[in-house]
């Protein structure tokens, strides 16, 4: 018997080790990603104007839009009216890692060439903003439109329970005039 106790202890302080691991973890990575996001902020503000600090600029704003989409999708774990939130952001990540690499390949090219390549991915990537953005919206909205569905549905209940009280209390108050 208490050998069970001990193992159940020793489970339970294991799974709160991880968690808190997990925790920790997770906040460290945040924290490295906002300084990493804050450098190349920076990076670019100190560049020349031109096709490079263009392409960088750009690669910055993918890359807000993109933390942007996981941070409205990944914990909805719902649906974006028909699409799977996991899928459409799968999708997005995808396209991003794809654009962000052709940014990177134009950004090596000498400037005459970065100036012909770069107005399509720049479209493309414009594009892909728009639509990850419109999917946050969307994603948002659903989650707006049932919750105000559930807490109608929850002050109906209440309003129906406080009118059965009422009822309750005028009948006792009757049966003892």
């Amino acid at each position: 018997m208490i050998a069970l106790i001990v193992v159940l202890v020793i489970v339970v302080l294991g799974a709160a080790i991880v968690v808190a691991l997990r925790r920790t973890d997770r906040k460290s990575r945040d924290a490295v990603d906002r300084v990493r996001v804050q450098a190349q902020v920076r990076q670019t503000r100190s560049m020349a104007l031109g096709t490079k600090r263009d392409i960088a600029l750009l690669r910055q704003r993918l890359d807000a839009q993109l933390r942007a989409a996981r941070a409205v999708l990944q914990p909805a774990g719902g649906q974006v009216f028909r699409a799977d939130a996991p899928a459409v952001l799968a999708e997005v990540s995808a396209s991003a890692r794809e654009l962000d690499a052709a940014l990177a390949a134009i950004g090596e090219l000498d400037e005459e060439q970065q100036r012909a390549a770069l107005p399509p991915v720049q479209a493309q990537v414009e594009q892909l903003i728009a639509t990850t953005d419109t999917a946050c919206r969307t994603a948002l909205d659903t989650r707006a439109q049932t919750r105000s569905g559930q807490l109608e549905a929850l002050s109906q209940d209440v309003h129906f329970e406080a009118a059965s009280l009422e009822e309750y209390e005028r009948e006792r108050n009757d049966l003892t005039l």
